[in-house]
C-alpha cells in the first residue's frame, strides 16, 4: 500500500541559531496542535508583450512564513519564547531544583532553526523569527500559545532529528489566577497579543532569500479578557483613562520547595473598550480589551513572561 502522509505524525523541533539563517542541530521537541509553516514563491510572469498567451516566468524571491499552534508547557518553549520577546535571563531559585527564566521584550531578536516533520517528509526552515506571539487561555483547555513565524529558507528533504521531549508538564485554565492592581479578578476567557512588527520583505541581490527581518515600526502588546458585568469599577478606568497593574499567574505541580509557574506580568496597562450593553436575557458579558505600556522612562518594560521549571540551561 502507498504512504500516505498523517496529521497525527506531526513533529516540531528548534533550537537557537548562532548566526542567522545558518541551520543549526535542534535539540527540543515542542508538541503542536496545528502549523501552517509554508513557502510563497510562485513563479512571476514576464511583463513584455508577445501575444496572449504567457509564455516565459522566472523565480519569485522566496519567502516562508506561517503560524505554530502549541500548548505551552511549563516546560520546553524557552528558546521558543526567548525568540518572540528577545531575551532570556535564567536565576536559580532553589539548589539543582527550580529555575525561573525571565523573558522580556528587546528591539533585536534571535533566530531558529525549526524543523517540522510532516510524517512523509522532514522539513528544516533556517533563518526563523517571531514576527507575534499570541497566549489564550479558555475553560477546559490548556494554555495556547500562537508563534506566527517568518523563514528565510526551506529544506523539504531535511534528515530527521530523533525527538527530544520532556516529560509533559501541563498548563491548564485552572491553574491560573489573574489579578488587577493585586486583587484577584474573576475572567472567562483571556487572550494577549506581541507583535513585534517585522519587515518581512527585505531581499537583496545576488539571492532569492530574505534579508533578515528587523523591526520595522514599533512593538505592540494588546489583549482583552471576558467576564461577567460584575461592578461599574473596571469600565470607569476605561472612561477615564486610569492605568492598571494586570498579572496572570498559573501555578502547576509541585517542585521542590515551590511550584512550576508561568507568569505574564503587564505592569501598565490601559482599557481601550468597551460599554457593557445588553443582548438578551442571559448574564451579562462584558470584554476588556488593553494595550499594555512601558514606563515612561523605559525602565519598566510593557511586558514580562517568567517561566519556573526544573531547566537549569534551555536548549
Amino acid at each position: 500500500m502507498s504512504p500516505v502522509g498523517h496529521g497525527f505524525e506531526l513533529r516540531c523541533m528548534g533550537a537557537k541559531e548562532a548566526t542567522y539563517g545558518q541551520a543549526i542541530a535542534r535539540t527540543r521537541s515542542i508538541e503542536l496542535i496545528s502549523e501552517s509553516l509554508a513557502e510563497d514563491s510562485p513563479p512571476n510572469k514576464k511583463g513584455s508583450l508577445r501575444g496572449f498567451q504567457p509564455r516565459a516566468h522566472f523565480p519569485a524571491t522566496r519567502k516562508p512564513s506561517g503560524d505554530l499552534v502549541a500548548e505551552l508547557f511549563f516546560e520546553g518553549h524557552e528558546r521558543f519564547l526567548e525568540a518572540a520577546f528577545g531575551q532570556i535571563a535564567t536565576a536559580e531559585l532553589e539548589a539543582s531544583t527550580r529555575w525561573k527564566h525571565t523573558f522580556t521584550p528587546t528591539k533585536l531578536l534571535p533566530s531558529l532553526s525549526l524543523e517540522i516533520g510532516r510524517d512523509i517528509a522532514t522539513f528544516l526552515y533556517t533563518g526563523v523569527k517571531v514576527n507575534a506571539f499570541a497566549l489564550n487561555l479558555v475553560p477546559d483547555q490548556l494554555l495556547q500559545a500562537t508563534y506566527s513565524v517568518l523563514a528565510q529558507d526551506e529544506d523539504p528533504e531535511a534528515s530527521p532529528t530523533a525527538d527530544a521531549h520532556l516529560a509533559e508538564k501541563l498548563a491548564a485554565y485552572y491553574h491560573a489566577v489573574m489579578t488587577i492592581d493585586a486583587t484577584p479578578f474573576d475572567v472567562a476567557e483571556f487572550n494577549w497579543n506581541l507583535t513585534n512588527n517585522l519587515a518581512d520583505a527585505r531581499f537583496r541581490n545576488g539571492t532569492r532569500l530574505r534579508k533578515e527581518p528587523v523591526r520595522n515600526e514599533m512593538g505592540a502588546f494588546e489583549g482583552s479578557f471576558m467576564a461577567d458585568f460584575e461592578a461599574i469599577a473596571e469600565y470607569l478606568k476605561f472612561k477615564n483613562s486610569t492605568e492598571f497593574a494586570l498579572v496572570l499567574k498559573l501555578t502547576g505541580p509541585a517542585l521542590g520547595a515551590g511550584n512550576y509557574e508561568i507568569e505574564l506580568t503587564l505592569p501598565k496597562c490601559v482599557y481601550t473598550g468597551s460599554t457593557p450593553v445588553v443582548g438578551g436575557a442571559a448574564v451579562i458579558p462584558e470584554e476588556f480589551p488593553f494595550e499594555c505600556y512601558a514606563a515612561d522612562d523605559l525602565s519598566v518594560p510593557a511586558a514580562t513572561l517568567a517561566v519556573t521549571n526544573s531547566i537549569e540551561t534551555p536548549l
